[in-house]
């Protein structure tokens, strides 16, 4: 269950049913993983529909009954694992099941489905379950039910840019936390403090009120350091959410705080999807700041870096396996460093726990896990001697801007772009310089176009009058920087890998009519790849002529 393999299926069913809450809520934790590899939702959007095993199909209902179970953290376990199949909030199991239960087990499901809501922009059906929990919880005095229902508001108010009721929503979670939260549901929560100063710095910065942002954001960091301390647990992916709200609040000041978020997730192998979304527009923003400041070289090495860091994401999502069984053991053994060093962090916490710490076993553990700290530096340098030209899927580490100039000849040019969601930056790299070009066109509307290039393929007119539109967006604005150089390495961002760059027209004449053009995906890559690509005087052409290939137009 644990990789996702749907024979383990029929067994996992049976031990939801076990005496044992631990193997319970195991087996609800692997079925959730094997919902992430396998689920396709149903076009009526109202379950879960599996080309599989026809036992698959049983999951979901095992899961939803197992919602009412007599362990909390069960519980809490398998709603986890209903979001991991993204299951409609309107399942008629799940209303069934919220109906007949009592309180807190009828709230929780409510919860679930508000955050499901959620998951699919319905925002209005999430604010309504919420609200509606949070009278209930109001009435009984449950305070971390009206917390979490709060949050939950919260949230959803911040996504239909009302952040006007967002705070409104924060006072009452603040006095929740402050004055009527009961310690045994404190317990429960060992995030809420931080969790609500974060949310609170969310909804300023929708106001654009910066510095009320960084007090919240400051004080979010603050309640986090003081909830490790009481319930000896970290949170990292919610300390780097916290620190990419700082650096974004603070502009200027917030270069430092968004690098601290970039490390903890790189060194702390993170892979929560939220946090990693988060990590790639801080480096967006960094790369701005460092542009807004004339500093091009320190954003260049940012742009390599973030250009890297997607690579490997898609890589790791992926989950690539290597032909070459030396270096499939080499990421293997990687990888179970990494565990074992998350492992001996978890053993750390719970060590350092309760009233009396055991200091021999603290001062092992911790000794230990420096050791496997050491191995797995040492196995990442061996890593990138031994096999270079993958190593920046372990650990991205960018070549310096003189090392890709060093692999540069004096007539190439690498043009490298990055798209953001109103501006598009064009970096100029050759032996000798760099440039970097501001143009005021938004992704959408770049996006725009090459639907219209993809659609009008099959009409010449249509297609060649986007392609004279993108090479005004894309090479006119430094064409005139271009002078001497006659091979183009293109390094596209986003919706620009499926612009055919040699195509582009000006004034009748195709990009590869003047320049040599060849494609890289980062420039980091110059380093394994040797010389870079070279013009030649005989060409192998390859058409169509007699239109017997139907479908070698489209391609």
């Amino acid at each position: 269950g644990d990789i996702g393999d749907a024979s383990a299926v029929p067994a996992l069913l049976e031990a939801l049913k076990d005496r044992y809450e631990y193997v319970r809520s195991s087996a609800a934790e692997a079925l959730g993983k094997i919902g992430e590899k396998l689920r396709v939702v149903n076009r009526d959007g109202r379950g879960v529909e599996l080309i599989a095993d026809s036992s698959v199909s049983e999951i979901v209902p095992a899961l939803i009954s197992v919602l009412n179970d007599s362990k909390e953290y069960v519980r809490e376990v398998v709603r986890e694992a209903l979001k991991k199949w993204q299951v409609s909030p309107d399942n008629p199991q799940f209303i069934a099941l919220e109906k007949e239960t009592q309180v807190p087990v009828n709230w929780e499901i409510a919860l679930l489905r508000a955050s499901l809501y959620f998951e699919k922009n319905d925002y209005e059906q999430s604010l309504s379950l919420a609200h509606k929990v949070f009278e209930q919880a109001k009435t009984q005095k449950r305070a971390r039910f009206q917390l979490l229902a709060t949050w939950q508001v919260i949230k959803s108010h911040l996504e239909q840019q009302q952040a006007d009721k967002a705070l409104q929503s924060i006072k009452i979670a603040s006095d929740l936390i402050e004055h009527q939260f009961a310690y045994r549901d404190y317990n429960k929560i060992k995030n809420a403090a931080s969790t609500t100063y974060l949310l609170s710095g969310k909804a300023y910065l929708h106001l654009n009120q910066s510095e009320k942002a960084e007090e919240s954001f400051e004080s979010a960091l603050e309640a986090l350091q003081r909830e490790k301390k009481r319930f000896y647990q970290k949170n990292d992916a919610l300390e780097a959410q916290i620190r990419f709200g700082l650096g974004n609040s603070r502009i200027q000041r917030g270069k430092e705080d968004l690098q601290t978020g970039i490390q903890l997730v790189e060194e702390k192998h993170i892979e929560d999807k939220e946090t990693l979304k988060e990590r790639n527009k801080a480096l967006e923003k960094y790369i701005y700041l460092e542009i807004a400041d004339g500093n091009e070289e320190e954003a260049y090495q940012l742009l390599e870096k973030y250009q890297l860091n997607l690579l490997k994401q898609e890589f790791d999502k992926l989950g690539v396996q290597f032909s070459n069984p030396e270096k499939q053991k080499a990421m293997e053994e990687l990888k179970g460093l990494q565990e074992r060093e998350e492992s001996l962090e978890q053993e750390l916490a719970q060590a350092r726990g309760g009233e009396n710490p055991d200091k021999e076993k603290l001062e092992k553990l911790q000794q230990e896990k420096e050791s496997v700290q050491r191995q797995y530096k040492q196995r990442v340098q061996e890593f990138y001697r031994q096999f270079p030209e993958i190593a920046n899927l372990v650990k991205v580490k960018p070549l310096s801007l003189e090392r890709i100039k060093e692999h540069l000849p004096n007539d190439t040019m690498l043009l490298q772009y990055l798209v953001t969601d109103q501006t598009l930056y064009i970096f100029g790299l050759n032996s000798e310089r760099l440039f970097i070009e501001t143009v005021a066109i938004s992704r959408a509307k770049l996006g725009e176009q090459i639907q219209r290039l993809s659609k009008g393929i099959q009409n010449e007119a249509d297609s060649k009058a986007v392609l004279s539109e993108l090479y005004g967006e894309l090479i006119a604005p430094i064409e005139q920087k271009l002078k001497g150089s006659h091979k183009l390495g293109i390094i596209p961002s986003k919706e620009l890998h499926y612009v055919p760059f040699q195509a582009l027209m000006n004034q009748g004449h195709y990009l590869v009519e003047k320049y040599s053009v060849f494609y890289l995906v980062s420039a980091s890559i110059l380093d394994v790849m040797g010389e870079t690509p070279v013009s030649y005087e005989k060409v192998l052409a390859l058409g169509n002529a007699d239109g017997s290939l139907k479908l070698g137009c489209l391609n």
